[in-house]
């Protein structure tokens, strides 16, 4: 019963993003415990649910690896790896109408509106019915609730090499950028007061966790020539991974908004009923280095050129 409740979010959640996902091989690693999922590809439409004018033009998931302990899930965590996330999006503008595309997106749209609905309705009714609905005394949780409760509260994730770039030689032709995060690595797990991983029991109403952050950088690079851009060549995965920033090697050819920033979060998250005003629900306490901001005399004279092609705009509609 949990294995095909976690096959279903699983599916719902990964094939929202993942193209041409084989849901019988993830179904059949997750009864396993074993999920192994290799060189998969991002879905154009993966930006879509985000409303922004930009599209997917190459995305890639090098691997995603789930560890499911199912006869001894209260005392080893539940793992999520996921290595190598490389994306690449562009403006809307840049691609021709495609009239198939534009439905499927319009009716997409509509399906979510619809579906909103119907879990507002089913949450109210839900609400309605709770007290009709309890045969069990107060505060008691079903078998299934407590393994949610425990897989959440011990869930183990590790995310490493993630680029995301943005490409434009659309908005301001004479001046070609491109724009984009780069993240080395991104990892949480449970621990004890003492910030020891551990593994805690569904019971816990107060959780720990650690957060890392390493090399997190943010980056915008301005004039660029046509063989700057990684969109048109075939090696782009390659240049995406060699632009990823780590402690021993940095992109010398990057115009850093925010070089590289490791830090380290203690997350304190009490999930008890109970509401004490000097008691947070959430606490978070941030360890960094020094955290370094910059704009170079380029990105400075790109944004002018923004504003005054945005003036000249303005003059043309009122004129």
């Amino acid at each position: 019963m949990f294995e095909s409740l976690v096959a279903s979010i699983l599916n719902g959640i990964l094939g929202k993003y993942i193209k041409d996902l084989d849901s019988s091989n993830l179904n059949l690693g997750i009864l396993k415990g074993n999920v192994i999922l290799t060189d998969l590809e991002l879905r154009d439409d993966a930006l879509d649910g985000f409303h922004l004018p930009v599209e997917v033009t190459h995305g890639y998931v090098g691997k995603i690896s789930l560890t499911i302990p199912w006869t001894d899930l209260y005392s080893q965590p539940f793992d999520i790896i996921v290595h190598d996330v490389y994306l690449m999006a562009g403006p809307i503008r840049d691609r021709t109408y495609d009239p198939e595309r534009a439905e499927a997106s319009e009716i997409a749209a509509k399906r979510k509106r619809l579906s909103q609905i119907e879990q507002r309705m089913e949450k109210t009714d839900s609400n309605a019915s709770e007290e009709e609905t309890k045969d069990v005394a107060d505060g008691s949780d079903s078998f299934v609730d407590k393994l949610v409760a425990q897989v959440v509260k011990n869930l183990k994730i590790s995310v490493k090499n993630i680029h995301f770039r943005y490409e434009d030689k659309i908005t301001s032709p004479d001046a070609p950028f491109a724009v984009g995060f780069t993240l080395q690595n991104l990892s949480a797990e449970t621990t004890n007061e003492l910030w020891q991983e551990c593994v805690v029991d569904a019971s816990v109403k107060t959780v720990y966790k650690i957060v890392s952050l390493d090399c997190l950088s943010v980056y915008w690079n301005t004039n660029l020539t046509s063989a700057q851009f990684f969109g048109s060549q075939s090696s782009w995965k390659d240049l995406m991974s060699h632009g990823v920033s780590s402690k021993g090697s940095t992109p010398s050819d990057y115009e850093f908004i925010l070089k590289p920033l490791s830090a380290e979060c203690h997350v304190v998250m009490d999930q008890s009923s109970d509401i004490v005003l000097d008691t947070p629900k959430l606490l978070i306490e941030v360890l960094q280095q020094e955290l370094l901001l910059a704009f170079s005399q380029n990105q400075v004279s790109r944004r002018n050129l923004e504003r005054k092609n945005a003036r000249h705009s303005q003059c043309l509609l009122l004129f």
